[in-house]
C-alpha cells in the first residue's frame, strides 16, 4: 500500500479520514492523496430552457460559491497535513453530484486503497454515497469505509474476513493482504457454509486458510450457523464477540450502490457496523 486517496468535504467526517490515512500512510511509508470533494447545487427548473429544451450552464454565482468554499477547506487541511512526515498533496473536484464519482473512480484506479466512510440510506453525504458508489464499481481499487461515529483503531490488530469463495472476497483478501499479514489475529469467518463431506481431507474454508499459511499468517477458520439471525447480524455478532477492529468483506455490485443495498447482507452490515471495512469488488 503506498498510494492513499481520501475524501473530504469540510464536514465532521474529515478529521477520522485524515487520521486513518496519515497513521496508514506512516506505517506504510505511503503517500496521501486528499480531495476536497464539493458538490454543486442541482439545476432548477430555470436553468432549463424552455425553448431549446436543454439544460442550461451552471450558475456563474453558485459555482463561484463552491468553488470560494472548496479553496478554503483545501487550504484547512494543507495546513492540517503540514507537520504530517508523509508525503501529500491535496487537490479539489467541484461538481455536480454525478461528476463527483466519476472523478472519484477515475483517481481511484491509480491508488491502493479509497478512504472514506461508510455510506447511509439517509439524504446527507450525498457526495460521500455518489463517490464510494462510483469507485466500488468502476474504480478497482479497495474502500477502507469507516463508521459514522469516525470510530477507527487503524492498528488493526484484529481482522475479521467474511468468506464465501467468491470472487469479491478474494479481491478484499488481496486488497486486504498488507494489513492482513501485519494484524495479531486473523479470523476467517464462513456463515451458513457446508460441512466437510464424509471421506474428504478438506473444509470449506481450508484453503483460504493454506493460502494466508503461505503469505506467513496463521488464520483461524471460524464456522457458525446464522440460526435465527440474518448472515450480516450473524458477521456482526462474531466481529463483536471477537473485537476485531477490520472486516474483510467482498461486495457484489454490478448494478451499483443502490442495487448492492438491497441486498440484506450488505445493507444491514454497512448500517450495523460499528467498526471500518475493507470493501472490494
Amino acid at each position: 500500500m503506498k498510494d492513499f486517496l481520501v475524501f473530504v468535504d469540510g464536514s465532521t467526517l474529515d478529521e477520522a479520514h485524515l487520521a486513518c490515512a496519515e497513521a496508514l500512510a506512516v506505517r506504510f511509508h505511503a503517500h496521501i492523496d486528499a480531495v476536497v470533494a464539493i458538490e454543486l447545487p442541482p439545476l432548477s427548473i430555470a436553468a432549463v430552457d424552455p425553448v431549446a429544451g436543454v439544460m442550461m450552464p451552471f450558475d456563474d454565482e453558485a459555482r463561484d460559491a463552491a468553488l470560494k468554499v472548496s479553496a478554503g477547506i483545501q487550504s484547512s487541511v494543507e495546513q492540517r497535513l503540514k507537520e504530517t512526515p508523509c508525503a501529500h498533496a491535496v487537490s479539489r473536484v467541484v461538481e455536480a453530484r454525478e461528476m463527483l464519482g466519476h472523478e472519484f473512480a477515475a483517481a481511484a484506479r491509480i491508488h491502493d486503497l479509497f478512504i472514506t466512510s461508510l455510506p447511509s440510506k439517509s439524504a446527507e453525504n450525498r457526495a460521500i454515497k455518489s463517490s464510494f458508489d462510483a469507485v466500488l464499481t468502476d474504480g478497482c481499487c479497495a474502500i477502507l469505509g469507516l463508521p459514522l461515529d469516525g470510530s477507527c483503531n487503524p492498528a488493526f490488530e484484529r481482522v475479521t474476513i467474511a468468506w464465501n469463495g467468491s470472487k469479491e472476497a478474494s479481491r478484499a483478501v488481496a486488497a486486504a493482504m498488507p494489513l492482513i499479514v501485519q494484524a495479531r489475529e486473523v479470523v476467517v469467518l464462513l456463515v451458513d457454509q457446508p460441512l466437510r463431506r464424509a471421506g474428504e481431507d478438506v473444509r470449506p474454508g481450508d484453503d483460504i486458510v493454506n493460502h494466508l499459511n503461505r503469505h506467513g499468517v496463521k488464520a483461524t477458520l471460524s464456522r457458525v450457523t446464522s440460526a435465527d439471525l440474518s448472515i450480516s447480524q450473524a458477521i456482526l455478532t462474531e466481529v463483536g464477540r471477537t473485537k476485531t477492529q477490520l472486516l474483510v468483506i467482498g461486495a457484489q455490485a454490478e448494478g451499483g450502490l443502490l442495487q448492492w443495498l438491497q441486498g440484506s447482507i450488505a445493507r444491514e452490515t454497512f448500517a450495523a457496523s460499528q467498526i471500518p471495512l475493507l470493501i472490494a469488488h
